[in-house]
């Protein structure tokens, strides 16, 4: 038996009737497209790679930029996929774009996390007559998060010694309700064992010395909770800093890579 979900609005002519188990899926997709703009918007924004490699488009009503590197994109692709397998199947609830100093001891500077929970009805032919709005109000809060990443201040990165890393939380108890486990999905795609990196109580791990992470949006939807945050980690930041000072100063940047290779370094050149 079908179940009518009642709306606050009634239905507009032609606007499509969708079931629960039809909606899910359209929420999931859209939550993925958003987390594929972030990556390519946060890594524009720190500077990651020169401006040439991306291009301005429109979305969510905003300009966002997207990089045009063959092997970069293929890579972003990759990380969503992960995401997509994981968070369909609701055995991943956050990301972390990593901003790293890219040196050989790589060491993370910042952290964009994303915490994600779909919110959905047991019933899956629970009846939606209001879809677009459903739909409508994904997009606002994507469009409120992209703006509030577009006020941080990006980390400076003179000549291109940053880099970047994806990582996704998992589940705390490493299953769904339904049984279905991390292991099944990892013995399927091993590749994607690169992008978990969790402690036992199930947390992003930390290795900052002075890290703080900072609460920057909580939004709530009826078919979506979203929170971003904002770690920074200080201490590394100051050094990577210092670092660049003194590589504008006193090195060039074919020998920056074989330079730096401890937080030690810098105090001791100085």
């Amino acid at each position: 038996m079908e179940i009518h979900v009642n709306n606050r609005r009634r239905r507009r002519h032609g606007e499509p009737r969708l079931l629960e188990k039809q909606i899910r899926p359209e929420v999931i997709e859209r939550c993925l497209q958003f987390i594929d703009i972030i990556i390519n918007q946060i890594i524009y924004q720190e500077n990651i790679y020169p401006s040439n490699l991306f291009r301005p488009r429109q979305m969510y009503h905003s300009l966002v930029y997207q990089c045009i590197d063959r092997d970069i994109s293929s890579y972003i692709t990759l990380c969503v996929a992960s995401l997509r397998d994981l968070f369909s199947q609701q055995l991943s609830d956050m990301i972390s774009i990593n901003i790293i100093r890219n040196f050989q001891i790589p060491i993370i500077l910042r952290r964009y996390l994303i915490e994600l929970h779909t919110i959905q009805d047991p019933c899956l032919r629970a009846i939606y007559d209001n879809t677009k709005q459903l739909m409508n109000q994904l997009d606002q809060i994507f469009a409120q998060c992209i703006q509030t990443i577009k006020q941080i201040q990006p980390l400076e990165n003179n000549n291109y010694n940053k880099g970047w890393t994806f990582q996704l939380r998992s589940c705390s108890d490493g299953k769904n309700s339904k049984g279905t486990t991390i292991g099944e999905i990892l013995r399927k795609k091993p590749i994607y064992k690169e992008f978990i990196l969790i402690n036992q109580q199930s947390d992003i791990l930390s290795n900052g010395k002075q890290s703080m992470i900072s609460s920057i949006k909580s939004l709530h939807t009826e078919r979506l909770k979203l929170q971003f945050m904002c770690e920074d980690d200080k201490y590394e930041q100051e050094k990577f800093q210092q670092w660049n000072q003194y590589v504008l100063e006193n090195v060039s940047i074919d020998e920056q890579d074989t330079e730096y290779e401890t937080d030690s370094d810098i105090d001791d050149q100085q």
